[in-house]
């Protein structure tokens, strides 16, 4: 009896689960994603690159592949993945430490991608983030009374620090940076004392020479780059030709698939860095505010 009752239980918090799940939420993210799809179908348009030609059918892919995963992950009780915090934690540094020997795709020295069956390629770093997000959880719910001590707050930021750390050096500083905001963010949520913040920030602020020195060459030129364009003419040729095309999209855009920046190949990356460039560019302020909105 015991155990049929467990099991209707179950079935009961199932249901209820659904009944509580957040449709709005998943509509906005399937318009999301469609208008992503679309416009990277825009920018790769006519391109002569064989490995673009087919980036929005594979970005659909992968977008419907992320739902079922998601719609599958929504039927699990949370409780599920809290008992399974440290098994997370614990793929999460394998695979960051397998991408450190075995990484492809070499930028700097060290790759970021992890190719199986020689078609499908991960980024274990945006694997990380789910599963650190699912780990510091369970780690901050397990000392949810302890908070307002130091030491806590500290050791939540060495937990996701080596994580953090491993995908510096891939080298990765943007997807690293990335994890610092979700530590900050998640221990805004817990009621994190404010001091305790302004330790750690004087802290970070008295280690940036050592960051600076551990950075790969050419993360130091993108930061330099980002606050004076003009010592790398490379990076201000597609800064403007992005800015040009967004102010040539005016109210209402020039017209999907028709914008002179995107498709005539004078915007660089367009498909995935610049892709916001194509979109003004094409659906005009109007489009890209609504676009904004959504994500908002």
């Amino acid at each position: 009896m015991a155990i049929l009752r467990n099991t209707y239980q179950t079935a009961d918090m199932r249901r209820s689960g659904w009944r509580f799940f957040d449709y709005f939420t998943l509509i906005l993210v399937i318009m999301l994603i469609t208008i992503g799809v679309l416009m990277i179908n825009s920018a790769t348009l006519n391109t002569t690159d064989p490995d673009l030609a087919g980036a929005a059918r594979r970005q659909g892919i992968y977008a419907l592949v992320g739902i079922a995963i998601m719609l599958i992950t929504a039927t699990i009780d949370y409780r599920v993945w809290q008992n399974a915090r440290h098994g997370l934690y614990g793929a999460a540094i394998v695979f960051l430490l397998i991408t450190l020997v075995f990484g492809t795709g070499e930028i700097g020295g060290v790759g970021r991608w992890l190719t199986f069956l020689e078609a499908f390629p991960v980024q274990p770093a945006e694997l990380a983030k789910v599963l650190m997000i699912l780990s510091l959880a369970g780690f901050l719910a397990d000392r949810r009374d302890e908070m307002d001590q130091f030491k806590n707050v500290a050791l939540s930021l060495i937990y996701i620090g080596i994580p953090a750390g491993l995908i510096f050096l891939q080298p990765n500083l943007s997807t690293a940076v990335v994890f610092v905001f979700i530590w900050l963010g998640m221990m805004i949520t817990t009621g994190v004392k404010a001091r305790h913040l302004a330790v750690i920030a004087g802290a970070g602020i008295a280690a940036m020479p050592i960051v600076w020195l551990a950075m790969a060459q050419y993360q130091r030129d993108r930061l330099l780059a980002f606050l004076n364009p003009d010592r790398n003419p490379a990076a201000k040729y597609n800064l403007d030709q992005a800015l040009i095309g967004i102010g040539s999209g005016g109210w209402l855009g020039q017209g999907y698939s028709t914008g002179t920046q995107s498709q005539l190949h004078f915007l660089k990356v367009r498909h995935t860095d610049f892709i916001f460039s194509v979109t003004a560019e094409e659906l005009g302020f109007v489009g890209a505010v609504l676009l904004l909105i959504l994500f908002g």
